[in-house]
């Protein structure tokens, strides 16, 4: 009797090794597939982008935010499932400052509802302020995302905070466009 509980025992502890072993890669795809986002700057999950113009965006952001010692992200979405664009905006932005000098800015994009949502963290909200700066900022893309250009319009958002937050730097004070003009 004893002989025959060893081996259900042994057979059920071999078919659990067994299922371990057969999981752990993708428990292991899993984990790397979580990292990886955790460090991207494009997280498409709408699917807007060819895979070029996703690498593209990718090492522009990626180098933008190392120029400038942030996080800066642009992040579609399939469905915001009832939420606000604003609300997930926000998670992220905070989500992505941790660890960053000069903080976070991420560009919410659900193209179901037609809408988008700029979120910067505290530290990136001194660089470009929600008053004049967003507006702004937004003004440099949005133009394309009406037209479903996404790849242009990311690229103009990109080179727009780029611009920006580079005057900062050299200025120590947030851009504004109204600064520019001509008063007659």
């Amino acid at each position: 009797m004893k002989r025959e509980q060893r081996n259900f025992f042994s057979a059920v502890l071999l078919s659990l090794i067994l299922l371990l072993a057969l999981a752990a890669p993708a428990l292991s795809e899993a984990a790397e597939k979580s990292r990886a986002q955790a460090d991207a700057c494009v997280m498409d999950d709408a699917g807007l982008l060819s895979d070029a113009d996703e690498s593209s965006l990718e090492k522009t952001l990626a180098d933008i935010g190392t120029a400038h010692k942030a996080r800066i992200v642009v992040y579609t979405v399939k469905d915001l499932k009832g939420e606000k664009a604003g609300t997930v905006a926000n998670r992220f932005a905070d989500k992505f400052a941790v660890g960053t000098e000069n903080g976070a800015l991420v560009l919410l994009v659900a193209p179901k509802e037609r809408d988008f949502y700029i979120s910067t963290d505290n530290k990136m909200r001194t660089r470009i302020t929600d008053d004049n700066g967003i507006e702004h900022l937004a003004g440099q893309f949005v133009p394309s995302l009406k037209e479903n250009k996404y790849a242009e319009g990311f690229t103009a958002f990109a080179a727009a905070v780029d611009e920006m937050v580079t005057y900062y730097e050299k200025e120590g004070k947030p851009f504004n466009p109204d600064a520019f003009l001509l008063t007659i």
